[in-house]
């Protein structure tokens, strides 16, 4: 049969594959039989879509999720966005079909998507009869017209029964050849219902088929069936008195996807008086703010509120303004109605932290009484900022988890907005001791949001760089620090400048630092307030730690700008007290509070390197003088705040006393130590080891023990478990237990650890806990198993941990065979 051969021919077919002749040849049936065989990504793009980005991006996320069955893409976001992310876990997704139907082929997309053909996937595009030389000198192979069409053999097996030869005869040379036109025709011939051909969206009528309705009726039609912004495009050419009503749901889908400029082209198109209604002027401001045209509405818009009240316009119009004008037709717009868009924009401009988090949970609250999920996810994540800015760092992971959730239950399409929260969540977890499961969606984050160049990859770049320093990973910092820098604009340069110069002086780096943060000065001007103080923090941290003059001046100004975010004022704070030699009472009383309140990790990411701020971290943590030990991941250790080196071999002795608190014996000691098979140490070999050991930590005469309190990871570990902490064990499990270590008795521990973390996190079930684990460990299905069932449905991490079980189940099956 005609099918069956086509897509033979289809599936041995190199990647990436062009099929010509579109419908009329079947190429629809040919891609609705491969989704048979296959998991196949279909989508189409409209010659509308020709150079709209996020229109494109958002065909190809919608068909990526049908295909997995799971949301992994999220909408509002430009098509490279969404490519990145293909090209970076294209180890998981395959085996995956991505079959685009274009009506034309000289996109820049077009072109980018046929190149992710040579990464793994089958990348199909049915160019129908649009002209292929807009693919360029692209490697690719075509599947001509002529290689489609029926021969008379076929067209005779596919024709319906009961039909004559003769007529079947007629038919075929009539379509010559084209598979859609002729098995439409004998439908006709046969008196069958009418052929219907298959789409990503379902099966739909032929052209020549189609029965007319009134646009009215279609309008009505496609609302029903949700489908928002193809009714608003047909009301407006076709019905523009309904599109005032309409806006109410297609206003939102049309902003939440992402696509507001082409609201703003549909809008500014509609006619008087159509165009000049509330509810129209409210999604003409959102989609020319957007779009950086407000200049095209502001004046309709300032007339139509100089003769109506229109809370919720007059809520839109604030957020045009200066802050300062904003706020005071935010308040009028807030005495008029509280809604939840008034609730929120008053409160987004509140210039006092406090009135501002009291009304923005009120926002929360009535978006929850009367609004929609939006409503809910966007004011309970300018909650959560306004709450990150002051300092309230756990309180804000808890309402940007709750937004995150809003938005992952509803399967709210506004990708740019969550990636915001989803930043802010990462930000207060970071500062507040909490970073597990954050990797992977911070690289996601960054990786996706720099394939389009975009400012918000700044914010990722900095967030994730917090991460390698909590993470003591110093040397990553610099490297997305110094990048951050470099791409900088003016207007943020001083921000990233004293990101940068933190990094810098990690490393000893001085004179770089001081070129850094002058120029950061320099760059900021005199009429910006905010940047001049971000340059102020810049230089005043390289004078503090390099002892040079005027760094108290600089910092004192910076830590007492309140309206500043909390995470500049407590690194001014950290530097002025070095600076200082401890004058801890110059530190606004607000200030110290929060920083008394402050994680240890916090203290570290936004200071600088402990051989400057051990002390000053001791004081704030009120931490007793003794021994701190780190052995997962790598070896450390401090005695009374100073570092100390341990060799391989004395790491293996301080972990077997640290595991024996009672201590331990020469026997003991030496079946922790010796391999099987080896000779054990004798005893004055073990009584050398204890020696040199004692000329860095005090230790007891046997049995052997610590000589003072000690602090250690792989105890704080255990205790967490034992308590059921399992998100705080897991935090501190910064890699395998002293990895180069092959001590018998630190393999035992090693695995008994991982083991033991392991069953906590299966029996305790939580989502960042499992996938943290399941990452780690790569390749445990069981694991991964259970990450799939703990994560929600709507989590875009889901998709990956199911593509992942897909994968490592097909590779058991093979090696069980």
């Amino acid at each position: 049969m005609w099918v069956p051969r086509r897509i033979d021919a289809i599936e041995c077919g190199a990647s990436p594959l062009v099929i010509q002749g579109g419908e009329a040849f079947g190429v629809p049936f040919l891609i609705d039989a491969l989704r048979v065989r296959h998991r196949v990504a279909w989508f189409t793009l409209p010659a509308r879509l020709h150079d709209d980005a996020v229109g494109q991006g958002n065909a190809l996320a919608a068909a990526i999720n049908r295909a997995l069955d799971a949301p992994f893409l999220h909408q509002a976001l430009p098509y490279r966005s969404h490519l990145q992310m293909l090209r970076r876990h294209h180890q998981d997704l395959k085996p995956l079909w991505i079959v685009a139907t274009a009506q034309r082929v000289d996109a820049p997309f077009v072109r980018e998507l046929l190149a992710l053909g040579t990464t793994g996937y089958r990348v199909v595009l049915d160019v129908g009869d649009a002209d292929l030389d807009g693919i360029g000198d692209l490697m690719h192979t075509t599947i001509s017209r002529d290689a489609l069409r029926v021969s008379s053999d076929e067209a005779a097996r596919i024709a319906p029964a009961g039909l004559a030869q003769y007529v079947v005869a007629e038919l075929f040379a009539a379509s010559d050849g084209r598979f859609t036109d002729f098995v439409s025709a004998a439908y006709r011939r046969a008196h069958l219902p009418p052929l219907q051909v298959p789409s990503p969206d379902g099966l739909m009528a032929l052209p020549t088929d189609a029965a007319l309705v009134e646009p009215a009726v279609a309008v009505l039609a496609l609302q029903r069936d949700g489908a928002y912004l193809e009714a608003l495009e047909l009301a407006v050419l076709r019905v523009p008195e309904t599109v005032e009503d309409l806006l109410r749901t297609a206003g939102p889908a049309y902003q939440e996807s992402g696509l507001l400029r082409r609201l703003h082209l549909l809008l500014t198109a509609l006619p008087e008086p159509y165009a000049t209604r509330g509810r129209v002027l409210e999604w003409r401001l959102v989609a020319a703010a957007g779009t950086g045209q407000l200049a095209d509405v502001v004046a309709d818009v300032d007339a139509h509120l100089d003769s109506f009240e229109a809370p919720d316009l007059r809520a839109r119009r604030a957020g045009s303004l200066t802050r300062s004008a904003g706020f005071l037709l935010a308040a009028r717009a807030l005495d008029a109605k509280r809604t939840p868009l008034t609730l929120w924009q008053y409160g987004r401009l509140h210039p006092d932290p406090e009135v501002a988090i009291g009304v923005l949970r009120e926002s929360v609250q009535v978006a929850e009484d009367v609004g929609t999920p939006y409503d809910r996810a966007r004011n309970a994540g300018t909650l959560a900022a306004r709450l990150l800015h002051r300092g309230e760092f756990v309180r804000a992971g808890a309402w940007a988890r709750w937004a995150l959730d809003t938005f992952d239950q509803h399967h709210l399409r506004d990708g740019e907005r969550r990636l915001v929260i989803f930043n802010d969540l990462a930000v207060a977890r970071i500062f507040s001791g909490d970073v597990v499961g954050l990797r992977h969606g911070l690289e996601d984050a960054r990786a996706a949001l720099e394939a389009t160049d975009s400012l918000t990859s700044g914010f990722f770049r900095s967030t994730l760089a917090y991460l390698e320093f909590a993470s003591d990973r110093p040397e990553a910092a610099l490297d997305l620090h110094r990048e951050s820098h470099r791409r900088s604009p003016r207007t943020t340069r001083s921000r990233y400048a004293y990101q940068f110069v933190r990094a810098l002086v990690e490393f000893g780096r001085i004179d770089e630092a001081v070129r850094i943060a002058d120029e950061a000065l320099e760059l900021s001007g005199t009429d910006a307030r905010h940047r001049r103080l971000a340059g102020l923090l810049a230089r005043g941290m390289v004078r503090a730690i390099a002892g040079r003059d005027g760094a108290t001046d600089d910092l004192f100004d910076v830590m007492h700008a309140a309206d500043l975010p909390a995470e500049h004022r407590i690194s001014a704070a950290l530097y002025y007290l070095l600076a200082s030699d401890g004058a801890g009472h110059h530190v606004p009383h607000g200030l110290a509070t929060i920083m008394s309140r402050l994680d240890p990790m916090a203290l570290k990411v936004l200071s600088g390197p402990a051989s400057r701020f051990q002390e000053i971290w001791d004081g704030l943590a009120r931490q007793e003088p003794g021994i701190r030990l780190e052995f997962l991941g790598g070896v450390g250790c401090r005695l009374d705040g100073a570092r100390v080196s341990l060799p391989p071999r004395l790491a293996e002795v301080a972990l077997a006393l640290v595991l024996h608190p009672n201590g331990v014996t020469r026997d003991g000691l030496n079946a922790f130590l010796t391999p099987e098979g080896k000779p054990p140490y004798s005893n004055g070999s073990i009584r050398a080891l204890i020696t040199r050991l004692r000329g860095v930590l005090p230790v007891t005469e046997a049995p052997y023990r610590l000589a003072v309190p000690f602090v250690a990871d792989i105890v704080e570990v255990q205790e967490h478990l034992a308590a059921g902490r399992v998100r705080e064990a897991i935090a501190l499990m910064r890699g395998p237990l002293v990895p180069e270590s092959g001590a018998p008795g630190v393999e035992e521990q090693r695995a008994d650890l991982e083991e033991t973390l392991r069953q906590a996190a299966l029996v305790g079930g939580d989502p960042d806990s499992l996938y943290d684990l399941a990452e780690r460990f790569g390749h445990d299905l069981e694991v991964w198993e259970a990450t799939v069932a703990a994560l929600t449905p709507g989590d875009p991490r889901a998709a990956l941990a199911m593509a992942r079980v897909r994968r490592l189940g097909a590779e058991f099956a093979m090696r069980s065979r």
